[in-house]
Parts: C-alpha cells; sequence; structure tokens
C-alpha cells in the first residue's frame, strides 16, 4: 500500500472493518478522488461545516458517523432475539458511513472563508450530489453511492435499510455536536 492509501486508512481507521477487500479499495479511492479533484491540500484540513462548525473536521464527523453506524447495524444483527432476520450488510454501513460527506470536498473552497464559501460546483451542487459522483467514478456499488446520495435527501424514495442507518447516524452525530455546541447554527 503507497502512503496516500495508508495515510487514508490512518485517517479513517474504520475502513479496516469492511471485510470485501475490493470495497474497502474502492473507499479509499473515492477519497484520494476527492483530495485530487477539490482545491483542499489535505482531507483533514475540511471542517465539518466550513464557516461555521470549524472545531470538528469532516473526517472526525464521518468516523463519529461510522461508529454510530456499526453500533446500530451490530445491535440489530445481533439482535436475533429482537430484530429477527434482519438483513443489513455491514461493509455498505461502514462505506457508507465513511463517505457520506465526500462531497464536501468538491463543495467548499479551500481553505474556507469565515463564510464557508462554495466552489463553482458548490454554488449548484449539494455535497451529496457530489459525493454521489465521485463514488460512481471510483467504482463504488450503487448501494454505497445509494447510501452517500440519500443521506440529504427528503423521503421522496425508498431509502434501503443501509441508507437508513447512514441518515439517522448522520443525524445523531450532528444532533450530539450540536448540543454540546448551541452557538453553532447550520440552517
Amino acid at each position: 500500500m503507497d502512503s496516500q492509501r495508508e495515510h487514508i486508512v490512518r485517517l479513517f481507521p474504520e475502513i479496516n472493518e469492511i471485510q470485501d477487500a475490493e470495497l474497502k479499495e474502492r473507499v479509499i479511492d473515492a477519497w484520494l478522488l476527492a483530495l485530487r479533484d477539490s482545491q483542499w491540500e489535505r482531507i483533514e484540513d475540511l471542517p465539518w461545516i466550513p464557516g461555521r462548525a470549524e472545531f470538528i473536521s469532516n473526517v472526525q464527523h464521518c468516523r463519529g458517523v461510522a461508529r454510530i453506524g456499526m453500533a446500530i447495524a451490530k445491535a440489530l444483527l445481533n439482535g436475533r432475539d429482537v430484530a429477527p432476520d434482519a438483513m443489513i450488510d455491514m461493509d455498505i454501513v461502514i462505506a457508507g458511513c465513511l463517505l457520506h460527506d465526500l462531497g464536501k470536498m468538491l463543495e467548499y473552497a479551500s481553505p474556507p472563508d469565515p463564510s464557508g464559501e462554495k466552489t463553482p460546483l458548490g454554488k449548484y451542487m449539494m455535497h451529496h450530489i457530489l459525493g454521489a459522483h465521485l463514488a460512481i467514478k471510483a467504482g463504488l456499488p450503487a448501494e454505497v453511492v445509494h447510501c452517500i446520495e440519500s443521506h440529504r435527501e427528503a423521503e421522496s424514495f425508498e431509502r434501503s435499510y443501509e441508507a437508513k442507518i447512514v441518515h439517522y447516524s448522520d443525524s445523531l452525530h450532528a444532533s450530539a455536536v450540536l448540543t454540546a455546541h448551541p452557538e453553532v447554527s447550520i440552517s
């Protein structure tokens, strides 16, 4: 593994929880594509919400979402007495959680100014659309692309169970962080 790929794994150690070796490589590829196509010099420099919530990085947020998502999926998969026959693809959950905000690399200008300046693409498309595009370019399966794209969309179509876990894990992590920092507004 070359140093850039190793660096991605150091940033997102939850990648090692993905059992499918090909999927693991595609997750790394997606982050490398995002870095290459963005204005950012380092993935870890992107704040969670540029211009508003810069006390936590996007990497920290994605990792937090992944931990919550894995815990939810494990509770359901291990709780056959309370969730009989639950069918959840843990690898899709982990990949979806780690990549759900991938598109912010293309949405926000680097370095962000206090207003959270958007890139030309970011002015017209939100990060979930940009992230889905990057995921397709990286060769990720449709199930992961769906998790990324649908984590922000209204309930206008049916989400997969894995996508629901990504969506709610994102909401839970955001709520926990924002409750601790009431001075931050995301609306």
